[in-house]
């Protein structure tokens, strides 16, 4: 069973990592989910989640508070990318060392697992950029 530590909440995303990990997490399902691949979707996916926490948690509504949610925004939204190219980095090393180990030859379970999305070119963790 999965505890509620163990997910996101409110608390870990007022983190700059719980934001990270959520702008990866729903910009990668939008696009797996509807074959969405805009550079611009992490962006847009980053501003909606920090203007949207700002607007919940913070009792002022000046210009100057959204102005500084949307850097915030863009940093998460770097940071993300970062996040993203490194761990589907890993998983395309990871996928190389396995074939590897196999002798050069996929098992006929990696053959299955690998043919649905990587024959289409759809991976989670794919490039923004």
């Amino acid at each position: 069973m999965i505890e509620a530590g163990q997910l996101l909440t409110l608390d870990s995303l007022k983190t700059y990592g719980g934001l990270s990990m959520a702008v990866i997490a729903v910009t990668n399902s939008l696009s797996m989910a509807f074959g969405w691949k805009p550079k611009w979707l992490g962006l847009v996916v980053s501003l909606a989640i920090c203007i949207s926490l700002q607007a919940l948690m913070s009792n002022q509504a000046s210009g100057l508070v959204f102005f500084l949610a949307s850097l915030n925004a863009f940093l998460i939204y770097f940071t993300a990318i970062g996040g993203n190219a490194v761990a589907g980095a890993a998983v395309s090393t990871g996928a190389a060392v396995r074939q590897a180990e196999v002798g050069g030859t996929q098992s006929a379970v990696g053959k299955l697992r690998t043919t649905d999305y990587r024959s289409r070119g759809m991976r989670f963790f794919q490039p923004w950029l």
